[in-house]
Order: structure tokens, then sequence, then C-alpha cells
């Protein structure tokens, strides 16, 4: 007859799993983080005050490069006024972040906007979550699946953010060209097609490397 310790018996009945978005235990469902209840009191600021940018985002017809760059425009703005890395996580953790799910409960968007979907995550025009990808406290990655709707094929569109917390402190982040238009500075970098995953390979003195 086979014995098993006390130590066994418990170790054998408290698996934990771990999966995108929480922890599951003994098989129960994962925690995923719920849209955060954006109210007066659990906010700073009004997060209306940011309309003029969130209206870039809420305007149907724009080309994918141009929402990605304002959302990448609204995380430099979040490191700038929170005195914070980027925030990390899953989807519907960084949109609670940016809408006051922070240390200074600043709200850069509001709770209503048009393109944040019911289960609380920022997607692209074409109704596909984000995916975001933090490799470091100041560089992150936010990436639209494109078209086809599938991450990390061929026409995904990919935003890369890379040592942005230095060039915040510049105040000539946003520079206007000659011709009158609103251009991006060092803070967002160019926007580029990603081929495959090795895209996301890693960072080395703020630069970008792909196998």
């Amino acid at each position: 007859m086979k014995s098993f310790s006390p130590i066994a018996i418990l170790l054998g009945s408290c698996v934990l799993v771990a999966c995108e978005g929480g922890v599951s235990v003994g098989g129960n469902e994962p925690f995923v983080p719920t849209l955060f209840e954006q109210t007066e009191a659990s906010t700073t600021n009004d997060p209306k005050e940011w309309f003029d940018e969130a209206e870039v985002l809420a305007t149907p017809g724009l080309d994918e490069l141009t929402y990605l760059e304002q959302l990448g425009a609204f995380l430099t703005h979040y490191t700038e006024i929170t005195n914070e890395p980027y925030p990390s996580g899953i989807n519907v953790e960084i949109t609670n972040a940016l809408l006051g799910q922070n240390s200074k409960k600043v709200a850069i968007l509001d709770a209503d906007h048009p393109r944040i979907n019911d289960s609380g995550e920022i997607v692209d025009s074409l109704g596909t979550p984000y995916y975001f990808h933090s490799e470091t406290s100041q560089d992150i990655s936010i990436q639209s699946a494109g078209p086809d709707l599938l991450h990390y094929t061929e026409d995904d569109i990919v935003y890369e953010a890379l040592n942005s917390l230095v060039a915040i402190a510049v105040d000539d982040t946003f520079d206007t060209s000659e011709d009158g238009e609103l251009q991006l500075g060092a803070a967002l970098p160019e926007t580029t097609e990603q081929e495959d995953k090795s895209t996301f390979n890693m960072f080395e003195n703020g630069a970008l490397l792909a196998e």
C-alpha cells in the first residue's frame, strides 16, 4: 500500500497554473482584471480634458499608424504626468492605468471612449485588442493585428517607443513642421510593419535588435 506525506498531498491539491492576466488555482477560472471604475472620486482630474487627443482615436477612417502614434502619445503623457515607467501587463491593465488606476490617480483617457471594448481593452481600428509588449520599464511596443485580425502575421503593424523617458524632459517633444503639421518628436519613434516575432527579440542600449 502506497503512503503519501501530508506535504505531498498538499502540493498535489494546490497546483497553481500561471496564465495571461492572472493565476488559476486548482482549475478555477483565471483572474482577469476588469475595466477600472472611473468616477469623480477615483481620479484627480477630468479625463475629458484630453478630448482633442482622444478624438483622434475616435475618428473613423484614419490610417492605423495615426491611431498607434496617438496611443503612443498617451503613454508618453502617462510617464510624464505620473513620473512612473510605462504601465505593464495585459491590455486591460494598461488601459486601466490610462483611465486613472495609477499612483497619481490621473486619467488620460475617458472610460466611455469608443475604442475601449466591453472587456476594458483598447482596440485597433478593426476592433481587435492591441498587444502591448513591455520589454523594459522604459521601452514599450504596441501591436495592431492588421486587416487579417490575427497577431503575429505579416500584416501586423507595430509602434515602437524606445527609451522615451529620456526624451520626455525635452520641451520640443512636439514640433511643428514648416507646413504647420504636428510632428511627433523623439518620444514617439517611427512606426514600422512587423515581419515576424523576432522583432521583439531584445533591446540593447535603446536599439531594437531583430534576429
